[in-house]
């Protein structure tokens, strides 16, 4: 079995030593060879370098996004506590009820952004891991 294929690779390094197209041609791959495996080491070391300045930076955005979350939640409980007020406590005050009901379209409309944002970054989570195991 080791003579079938020695054969044919003897034959084949006998071709390149005389062929001077395929002895260029296969030391071009040889050099994108090692052109591709240096960038691919020099990509990993910076990656490596650069995880405490993503962790860092995520952590900010963690905290960022939980404080907008809450502000945009308060609101929506602000709202709703002016609305009960206005409506079910006789107080009859139309400028309570036009504040709670902007307040609380307002805290519906701002919730949208964040789910999408936190889709988004579960998206990219699973395709940081996808291309990492690659």
């Amino acid at each position: 079995m080791s003579r079938a294929r020695s054969a044919p690779a003897a034959a084949i390094l006998e071709h390149v030593a005389r062929c001077e197209r395929c002895a260029g041609y296969l030391a071009g791959t040889q050099n994108a060879l090692t052109q591709l495996r240096s960038d691919r080491t020099s990509h990993i070391t910076t990656l490596e370098r650069d995880t405490p300045n993503r962790q860092t930076l995520a952590g900010g955005q963690r905290v960022v996004t939980a404080i907008a979350v809450l502000t945009t939640y308060g609101g929506g409980l602000v709202a709703s506590m002016l609305l009960w007020h206005s409506l079910w406590s006789g107080s009859g005050n139309p400028l309570e009820l036009l504040f709670g009901l902007t307040l609380g379209l307002a805290s519906l409309i701002g919730c949208w952004p964040w789910r999408a944002a936190a889709a988004r970054s579960r998206s990219s989570a699973y395709w940081r891991c996808s291309a990492a195991a690659v």
